[in-house]
């Protein structure tokens, strides 16, 4: 294709272009792209008790734990060691990797535990990982909220509403 084939708008976008380029005034200035990642102030383990890797801690990490702990500290509650922050790369692979199954894990023992409450069982049963449990259906809804069920409430007056509409076994047998 020759210059006279061209579209004028194409040759206009190619003048554009080339005079951009040059243009001294569209740069970001001396020292823009001298990026440098943070020092390293202090090595922590991996939080991963087998794995003793050493990772490297930026000033901006070390003052992030302190704030956090000094909070925990203000709720008279146990501080996080620095064993206990960070994951070595590795690790930190394998547990994204393994993020899904314990999610369904999780998402299954609320299952049960649901359905038990559905199915109005006086004694309900669930494991956790301090072992097994069973307990009343406040001990179940106390689980739910500890393993994150994102509405405890709702639930509850789901389940009032349903036990007041539903009859009695005496009820739907013809008696009083």
């Amino acid at each position: 294709m020759s210059k006279e084939e061209l579209d004028p708008e194409v040759v206009a976008d190619l003048r554009l272009r080339a005079y951009s380029e040059k243009d001294s005034s569209r740069s970001r200035g001396e020292g823009a792209y001298d990026w440098k990642p943070a020092p390293t102030v202090t090595q922590w383990k991996c939080r991963v008790p087998a794995c003793k890797t050493f990772v490297d801690v930026t000033p901006d990490a070390v003052e992030s734990w302190e704030m956090f702990n000094r909070e925990l500290a203000r709720r008279d509650e146990r501080p996080v060691a620095s064993h206990e922050v960070m994951w070595c790369a590795s690790c930190a692979e394998m547990h994204a990797g393994a993020q899904s199954q314990r999610l369904r894990k999780m998402a299954d023992r609320m299952a049960d535990v649901i359905r038990q409450i559905k199915a109005g069982d006086k004694v309900i049963r669930w494991r956790s990982s301090s072992g097994e449990h069973a307990g009343d259906e406040n001990e179940a809804f106390a689980a739910l909220k500890r393993w994150g069920h994102p509405d405890i409430e709702g639930f509850k007056q789901a389940i009032g509403d349903k036990r007041n509409t539903t009859p009695s076994k005496r009820e739907r047998r013809g008696g009083l």
